[in-house]
């Protein structure tokens, strides 16, 4: 093997171990598991008002209530509308019994994995983004068959954190991993990829507010990575950190 190729292995080896052990932050945990009074007084209305219109269990916990919240500024109104609009967008996508389908063959061809943890116990999702190739996928006509195995990622991810808590883990959020080597913009953003990528990152703020903590991409550019939030013009509101 050549002193570079050992030496980019090292590199992407010592990243890895960085991200799992040292970037994550209790911060963002702490501050998600307390309540400010005028939170806690905001959260009581809200409660009483959606209670009765939440149709799982999980949903009616201050743990769950509070994000839609907060993605409000405790505005009350508005976060009644984001809540009941996601209880619709599940329903009309089956979205609660998604994660009993079988998806091996979108696993295969978009690799993810979702049984890593760090220190602090968030859990971790890795993707391997330059094997996705969704350009493919779409000119086999899977477009919508892609569409939803990326909500079954965004639901698995939100399941993680509650299975987390129902372990007695006190994480709130998730960390995603993306290994961005191989990725380009014609396999990931061609304009027939475009609406499935717009559609996969808005549901994240959309329907799973702050359940992520952070995204960080390994092996990416800067270049690609601007190149790619300027093709969705969309704004994400959870870090991101780039190792090239």
């Amino acid at each position: 093997m050549k002193p570079f190729d050992c030496l980019n292995h090292f590199l992407r080896a010592a990243i890895f171990f960085a991200l799992c052990w040292n970037l994550a932050s209790p911060q963002s945990d702490s501050k998600d598991l307390h309540l400010t009074f005028q939170e806690k007084t905001a959260l009581d209305k809200f409660k009483a008002e959606v209670i009765n219109l939440l149709p799982e269990e999980y949903m009616k916990s201050d743990f769950y209530l509070i994000r839609w919240l907060r993605a409000r500024n405790l505005d009350i109104p508005p976060a009644k509308a984001m809540l009941l609009e996601s209880i619709k967008w599940r329903k009309d996508n089956n979205v609660k019994s998604i994660l009993q389908e079988n998806w091996s063959d979108m696993e295969q061809d978009f690799p993810a994995t979702f049984n890593t943890i760090d220190k602090l116990n968030h859990p971790i999702v890795t993707m391997e983004l330059g094997d996705w190739d969704f350009r493919a996928a779409v000119l086999v006509g899977k477009s919508h068959r892609l569409n939803r195995y990326l909500m079954y990622i965004n639901e698995r991810y939100m399941r993680s954190v509650f299975d987390a808590q129902a372990a007695g883990k006190n994480v709130t959020r998730v960390l995603v991993l993306v290994d961005s080597e191989g990725a380009n913009l014609r396999k990931q953003a061609c304009p027939l990829c475009i609406p499935n990528l717009i559609r996969w990152v808005s549901s994240m703020e959309s329907y799973y507010p702050q359940f992520v903590q952070e995204i960080i991409l390994i092996n990416g550019t800067c270049s690609y990575t601007k190149n790619i939030f300027e093709y969705l013009n969309v704004k994400i509101n959870f870090l991101m950190k780039l190792f090239a």
